[in-house]
């Protein structure tokens, strides 16, 4: 049982400035608000009433565990619970499989880079009562410890923030929203490492789900979490130096090109724990496919765009039997696409299904059930003969090219068992230039003008129907490795 010791109610979401664990329960005290960047070693904490009491301020000490060194909760009947819902950093939409959970000992920093971690060991701490959220963004945490000030964290991946909240007991706890962190300062987030494109503005969807402008750095330099590269010649052409930065924005064009400073090597890309891959606008310059290979296979998550399908081209990816490629531009127009819900062998497809209702809640899809695709390409065909490859969304029938692979993923190592599966590879040929309006372009446009700043240039916009369906993407491609037949493995209580 958590102890009573007090802590002011807040109603609102404020962050406190100190943090001190109690180590009743093994944890070790005094982990101070601060960095909260993955590998920092800082927990910042946000004060959160369930019950919508007034509002304070001050340190928090947050509440101790029992003396016998375990957690535990009230034996009572109805049960104590924590409910709630969980949307991204913009507060906007509510996400799937986010893991909430109390933890047992105070969070410890999370490792930096692309390493093969099985789900649990992302929740440090230990978990006392723990969940996921369904395709609505609700969890509901079952015999959770009561008390002031009791901890909570909200994770998926390497996005994680921690919350203290009031807890009464026997009876459930309804929260105020919640939502993941939009900067270091809020909690943690994940290494992420963008190369620009001349048709494609990857790095503008993560300042649309709500990461603040200050996380943007060129190169591998700098506090942020998103560090811009530049892409090969097409978007060199298109996004060469011009206009003057802000603070926190980027000139394109004068980011170190992603060829000498980003795929050199498995390895220098190995500090990065996701890797996207914008669209060029021509076949990708200079790939190293090795080093694309060597980077998943070592827990790397890599996002690829359009001509990005380069890449697969090559060796060691050419003999892997992947998809059935088709080179070129290949521009099928304005399509509805299926989300797919089954796998290719027939088999119940569990993250297509929520796919399917997560769009649905958050208006992406049609009347039909179906996703609007402005500027579609047909560069894939994934069939069940493609072994290694799930594909998640494809062209309907109504298409140019119906069937058309709009979005496939594969595991690394290829060929692995399952248990030796560490990395994922994306592609996709769904662009969010073509519907976002970023630096200035017309709708369906897909050239970056050459004085394009990274973010300030980015659109004020709405999430489109396909940028909400690559927001369930990347979240998906932040999250811990689990089989594509499988569902999203949860933050598992200790003892269970």
């Amino acid at each position: 049982m958590y102890s009573a010791r007090h802590v002011a109610s807040l109603m609102a979401l404020v962050a406190v400035p100190a943090v001190g664990w109690s180590s009743a329960c093994g944890g070790t005290s005094g982990n101070q608000v601060g960095g909260g960047g993955s590998g920092s070693g800082g927990n910042t904490f946000v004060g959160l009433s369930s019950s919508g009491g007034g509002s304070g301020s001050g340190g928090t000490t947050f509440a101790q565990c029992t003396s016998q060194g375990q957690c535990v909760n009230h034996a009572c009947n109805p049960a104590t619970t924590i409910s709630g819902q969980v949307f991204d950093p913009a507060g906007v939409n509510p996400l799937y499989a986010i893991a909430v959970y109390v933890p047992q000992n105070p969070p410890t920093a999370l490792p930096q880079g692309a390493a093969c971690q099985a789900c649990d060991t992302l929740y440090t701490g230990g978990v006392v009562a723990g969940s996921l959220t369904d395709a609505d963004g609700r969890f509901v945490l079952q015999n959770a410890p009561d008390g002031t000030a009791v901890p909570l964290v909200v994770q998926i991946g390497k996005w994680r923030r921690q919350y203290a909240i009031d807890v009464k007991p026997c009876q459930d706890n309804p929260l105020p929203s919640l939502r993941l962190p939009r900067n270091a300062t809020e909690g943690d987030l994940p290494q992420i490492a963008v190369s620009t494109g001349g048709a494609d503005s990857m790095e503008c969807l993560f300042r649309r789900i709500g990461v603040s402008a200050s996380e943007y750095t060129s190169g591998a330099g700098g506090p942020g979490h998103i560090h811009i590269f530049q892409g090969g010649t097409g978007a060199r052409a298109a996004g060469g130096a011009g206009g003057t930065p802000t603070p926190g924005a980027t000139i394109r064009g004068g980011s170190p090109p992603s060829a000498t400073a980003l795929w050199t090597s498995g390895a220098a890309m190995q500090p990065y724990d996701m890797v996207i891959l914008s669209c060029e606008g021509g076949e990708t310059a200079n790939p190293n496919p090795q080093a694309l290979s060597d980077y998943a296979s070592l827990g790397g998550r890599v996002f690829a765009s359009h001509f990005h399908y380069a890449w697969f081209l090559q060796p060691p990816f050419s003999g892997d039997n992947l998809a059935t490629w088709t080179r070129g531009t290949n521009n099928t127009g304005n399509i509805n696409g299926v989300i797919e819900t089954t796998l290719p062998n027939g088999a119940t497809f569990p993250k297509g299904v929520a796919m399917q209702k997560w769009l649905s809640n958050v208006g992406a899809l049609s009347t039909a059930g179906e996703l609007p695709i402005d500027v579609s390409r047909h560069n894939a065909d994934v069939s069940a003969a493609n072994t290694p490859s799930t594909p998640w969304i494809v062209a309907d029938r109504a298409a140019p090219a119906p069937g058309a692979t709009q979005y496939f993923s594969f595991d690394m190592p290829i060929s692995s068992a399952t248990e030796q599966l560490c990395g994922r590879i994306v592609y996709s040929d769904l662009h969010v230039g073509a519907a976002s309006g970023d630096y200035g372009q017309a709708a369906g446009s897909q050239n970056i003008p050459q004085n394009a700043v990274t973010p300030t240039g980015c659109a004020n916009n709405p999430l489109s129907p396909q940028e909400k369906a690559l927001e369930f993407m990347i979240f998906d491609l932040s999250s811990c490795l689990t089989p594509v037949g499988s569902a999203p493995m949860g933050p598992v209580p200790m003892g269970q």
